[in-house]
């Protein structure tokens, strides 16, 4: 477990199964810029949490010498009162039993960070513990907490399931590194998996609008709707494609427009998203969302 401050569940008393660890780092990581000797301090904070931020580092910015946090006193306290929030605790527990009952069920701790601002709101980091780290400089509402979270629980549980056909699962010896695997992994499996995370989103929050559960506007899905076939086509050259510019071309919605181009089209932000939902929705309901997160992409 990454030592931090743990929340604890509310009334205490023995752990269940599905029982979510938070871990606040937001607050120590506070109280490190506060300190005097401000430096020292921060330093010891990188060196306790060394292993989770190398990883989130080479995920989020992989030319940086560290990964960037917060270092405003006022963002820092705003945050801290976040992650103390009991309403949001309780929230992402209440997800996590629910993600446990449809099948995604490996991830057990979610550690709270401030970021500096950018990238997504949640990655996951399956490997050597199943953790999410929520980003809460990043993160918008609860709801929106919750959705995120359900993406990251579904490729944890798709990558570190023993009894998953994932074939990112079998590079588990090497160490997670996303980036690289994007390089060593089809197409195929990163698309599985974001379309399984919007079914899984889908069954937890039944009342959700298809957008949001996809993460776009109620236009950009209208737009991806009428060009669903013919983005499919340019799609299907690709599925069985390695490399990193796959990833920015079809999952990626910071990309510049000229790198989310193929055959002079320009592939709208998160179509590969979209698709991979469409694409797994008769698996879904055929095995059930448990067997479908573990069957080979």
């Amino acid at each position: 477990m990454n030592a931090g401050f743990l929340i604890p569940s509310p009334g205490g008393g023995a752990t269940s199964r599905t029982d979510l660890m938070l871990v606040d780092l937001v607050s120590p990581w506070f109280a490190a810029v506060e300190a005097t000797g401000s430096d020292a301090a921060r330093a010891a904070f990188r060196l306790r949490h060394q292993q989770l931020l190398e990883s989130l580092r080479q995920q989020r910015t992989p030319l940086s010498a560290a990964l960037p946090l917060a270092d405003q006193p006022a963002t820092l306290k705003s945050l801290a009162r976040r992650a103390s929030d009991p309403a949001l605790q309780q929230a992402l527990r209440a997800a996590l039993t629910r993600m446990h009952d449809l099948g995604a069920d490996r991830c057990r701790e979610l550690v709270m960070l401030a970021g500096d601002g950018r990238g997504d709101a949640i990655e996951a980091v399956p490997w050597p513990a199943a953790v999410a780290a929520l980003f809460l400089d990043c993160a918008g509402d609860d709801e929106a907490m919750v959705i995120e979270f359900a993406r990251a629980a579904t490729v944890i549980t798709r990558w570190c399931a023993a009894d998953s056909a994932s074939a990112v699962r079998q590079h588990a010896a090497t160490g997670w590194n996303r980036l690289q695997l994007q390089r060593d992994v089809e197409l195929r499996e990163w698309i599985c998996a974001e379309g399984l995370g919007v079914h899984l989103v889908q069954q937890l929050l039944p009342s959700l609008p298809a957008h949001r559960a996809v993460g776009v506007s109620r236009g950009a899905l209208s737009a991806l709707r009428r060009r669903e076939k013919s983005l499919h086509a340019l799609l299907d050259a690709d599925l069985d494609q390695r490399g990193l510019g796959l990833a920015l071309r079809w999952l990626t919605p910071a990309a510049p427009a000229g790198q989310r181009t193929v055959s002079g089209v320009v592939i709208p932000p998160m179509a590969g998203r979209y698709l991979g939902w469409r694409m797994l929705a008769a698996r879904v309901g055929r095995t059930g969302l448990r067997e479908a997160i573990r069957m080979e992409a």
